[in-house]
């Protein structure tokens, strides 16, 4: 199997210290039950064979860096056609109430760490669903990360920006009149993930990568220093001035 042999190297080697974080991207057919099919034939667990492989137990060397994966696969059979609305706007009430959880009270206990941890996982779509695909364009799913990751990667973190995706998803119909939902599973993963933070950009490039209602601001700072050697050239032209008049008056009284 030359994917689980390729998955096994590169946990192997992912655990590199100038690296900030890793991502895993997995474009196959999908079966029941969390199976992928490889490339060559064969079936691999989404669980066993490829998650449990980047966690603290098997791969501690990635311990605290943040690890995203991608999974593009069917995982089922079942197609969603939608349902008609007839929402008029408004409110939706629940009967549901806020309640906390049960307070515990733990004996001195051996401090263990945790296997599962800083782990990010998008599913293109909900388990027993297929993953639609455009024959032109490619799949619906991967089409909106690209969308959504190329215009807000520079303001928006992570996990909001997987919550647009679904947004931008939920507009896809194809002509039988499919619809598709994706999900996404978060694992201890309380990081505020920046693709593009802004670290080694020029201040005056900073409004590009932080948020827009800076902007006023920082064109304020650039305009005002854009008008200063204007400020300075006109201090000098009157100096210039004098100085050839009085050499000039002195010639003449010699």
């Amino acid at each position: 199997n030359e994917t689980l042999k390729k998955l096994i190297e590169f946990s192997e080697i992912a655990g590199d210290k100038s690296g900030d974080m890793m991502v895993v991207c997995i474009l196959s057919h999908g079966l029941q039950n969390g199976k992928i099919v490889t490339a060559d034939g064969f079936v691999i667990d989404t669980e066993m064979d490829v998650l449990r492989r980047f966690n603290n137990d098997y791969c501690p060397e990635l311990k605290g860096k943040p690890k995203f994966f991608i999974i593009q696969a069917c995982r089922g059979d079942e197609q969603d056609y939608g349902y008609l609305s007839d929402y008029k706007g408004g409110v939706t009430e629940t009967d549901a109430t806020p309640s906390r959880g049960r307070r515990t009270s733990l004996p001195n206990q051996t401090y263990k760490e945790l296997s599962w941890e800083d782990m990010l996982i998008a599913y293109s779509t909900l388990p027993g669903y297929v993953s639609n695909r455009d024959h032109y364009r490619g799949t619906w799913f991967i089409e909106s990360i690209c969308k959504v990751f190329m215009e807000h990667a520079k303001d928006m973190n992570l996990r909001d920006m997987l919550d647009e995706v679904g947004l931008v998803l939920s507009r896809y119909e194809s002509e039988m009149g499919t619809k598709q939902s994706f999900n996404y599973d978060v694992r201890h993963f309380y990081k505020k993930l920046f693709f593009n933070p802004g670290i080694n950009i020029e201040p005056r490039d900073k409004w590009k990568h932080s948020n827009s209602l800076d902007f006023d601001s920082i064109q304020a700072v650039e305009m005002k220093e854009e008008a200063q050697p204007a400020l300075v050239s006109l201090d000098k032209k009157p100096k210039k001035r004098t100085i050839s008049v009085s050499a000039h008056l002195e010639n003449n009284q010699t």
